[in-house]
């Protein structure tokens, strides 16, 4: 935090389908996309950009466990950005976790399962010891 001595490291992370790549969104020419206005520009037009701020740029071996969970029927953010941030973070050699919920959409009231509810809840308690 901006004027604050205490440092800190991240423990874990619980990713909820999020993207990891600009570049593979379908709209990644249309200059009015969310993508889009969120750079300021196309990604397939500017990938500088789009590479920027896509988190699969930034991962390395130094990265904390992941869990990362995904609707199958995901329309939003296809579930291929959570299996491409799996497959970087194998690569780097960062323990991590990838559950596709099987015929779950972006959101909704699959993700509060049991299953996925104690996945989420038995992570926490493993890295935030």
């Amino acid at each position: 935090m901006p004027g604050s001595s205490k440092s800190f490291t991240f423990k874990g992370v619980v990713n909820f389908y999020g993207p990891a790549e600009l570049i593979l969104f379908p709209s990644a020419n249309d200059p009015k996309s969310p993508e889009s206005l969120l750079i300021g520009a196309a990604p397939l037009t500017r990938p500088d950009l789009a590479k920027a701020a896509s988190p699969v740029t930034y991962v390395d071996k130094n990265d904390p466990p992941f869990l990362i969970i995904h609707g199958e029927k995901d329309d939003m953010v296809s579930p291929r950005q959570s299996q491409l941030l799996s497959a970087w973070l194998h690569v780097a050699g960062v323990p991590n976790e990838l559950i596709i919920v099987k015929d779950a959409p972006h959101y909704g009231v699959m993700f509060d399962a049991d299953e996925v509810r104690s996945k989420v809840i038995d992570f926490l308690k493993k890295h935030l010891e």
